[in-house]
């Protein structure tokens, strides 16, 4: 399948089960389509309703935008057309809505269980 220009969404869009986007790869527009399973899992949300999936896109666009990106960085040259995102490509990625662990406070000491 060929694309144009012109088939690249200046904004994210319904398209089927999953929301289609663009990315922009060394200036070069690069057409991308997350499946709305994989957009469940990382919002951790599920059962979206219909109305809710471009909200739900646009609190985890920054997430999903950078997946796409470094799954387009390791996709062989040879390899052309929409960039698809799955929750297979979700495995190695921490989700959005986990805060990065805090550094150590320096108290080595583990907490004493209370006895009554």
């Amino acid at each position: 399948m060929t694309f144009q220009v012109s088939d690249f969404p200046s904004y994210p869009r319904k398209n089927g089960d999953g929301v289609m986007f663009s990315v922009s790869n060394a200036g070069e527009p690069v057409l991308c389509i997350i499946s709305r399973v994989a957009l469940e899992e990382i919002t951790h949300r599920r059962h979206i309703k219909p109305n809710d999936v471009l909200a739900c896109f646009r609190g985890a666009s920054a997430a999903i935008h950078a997946l796409a990106l470094k799954k387009l960085q390791t996709r062989p040259e040879s390899v052309s057309g929409c960039l698809r995102l799955w929750t297979d490509d979700l495995d190695d990625e921490p989700p959005i809505s986990e805060p990065a662990a805090a550094p150590p406070s320096g108290n080595t000491q583990q907490p004493q269980p209370l006895t009554v």
